[in-house]
């Protein structure tokens, strides 16, 4: 795990409306990928202006936030900043995908359509 993006981490879930705003979040190869209650509490100007963020993009329900081959720790640390679950808060589940995928559900009417995963 790298504290290197520890700022930058958190200024990017500051900056897509807070952990309460976060339903869920997983990176692929260069991208952190956002399930967001509120799209519009995301200040996407913000985050586009912030170093280490190379461009914002909204697409197919997912607020994605392009950071290049380093996502994968920049994703460790934005994990951090969300609230963890499966044993640390009761009521709540975590689930992990082989790709690297978090859900952090803040309500039980949600539903998802993942790949197989297993809770952590």
């Amino acid at each position: 795990m790298s504290k290197k993006y520890e700022s930058l981490a958190a200024s990017i879930v500051e900056k897509v409306g807070g952990a309460e705003n976060v339903r869920a979040v997983r990176h692929c190869q260069t991208r952190l990928r956002f399930t967001l209650k509120d799209t519009q509490k995301a200040d996407r100007e913000a985050l586009q202006k912030m170093d280490g963020v190379a461009q914002v993009v909204e697409s197919g329900g997912m607020f994605q936030v392009v950071i290049g081959m380093h996502v994968a720790e920049v994703f460790e640390e934005v994990e951090k900043h969300l609230p963890k679950v499966g044993g640390e808060e009761a009521g709540r589940k975590c689930l992990r995908s082989t790709s690297r995928s978090i859900l952090y559900p803040a309500c039980s009417s949600r539903s998802y359509r993942r790949s197989p995963a297993q809770v952590c």
